[in-house]
């Protein structure tokens, strides 16, 4: 098994607890099949006939669509763009070009590299 060793002994880095979840994974599918059977039994439902359970299943699913008729499907995944609309602009005007303002390069270089102003 997984808690032996290639030698035949025990390998006692490993512990073997497959039997044990084995037997709790058999428990929980008993309950559940038990409780899903008396569940379906106590909605009208007609134990084994399979016509029934088809029935009751189909009846399941338009509840469960119709609890969920409000849903856009198409919101999810960001596949839908979410915006709130902007009111139009109104009096807007573009600014009136003014008169260039005047230009020295000599000023304009040497502020770009440390030189003072020969205006000083």
């Amino acid at each position: 098994g997984g808690g032996e060793s290639e030698e035949g002994g025990l390998d006692l880095t490993s512990f073997d607890d497959r039997d044990f979840y084995h037997s709790q994974l058999k428990e929980f599918i008993a309950a559940r099949s038990a409780a899903s059977n008396s569940a379906f039994l106590a909605g009208g439902g007609a134990g084994d006939d399979p016509a029934a359970l088809a029935l009751s299943a189909a009846a399941l699913n338009r509840r469960k669509r119709a609890k969920r008729g409000g849903v856009d499907p198409k919101a999810s995944k960001g596949r839908k763009l979410r915006y709130e609309p902007m009111p139009k602009l109104e009096n807007f005007m573009f600014p009136q070009p003014g008169p260039a303002p005047p230009l020295n390069a000599d000023d304009l270089f040497g502020s770009l590299f440390g030189k003072q102003s020969s205006r000083n």
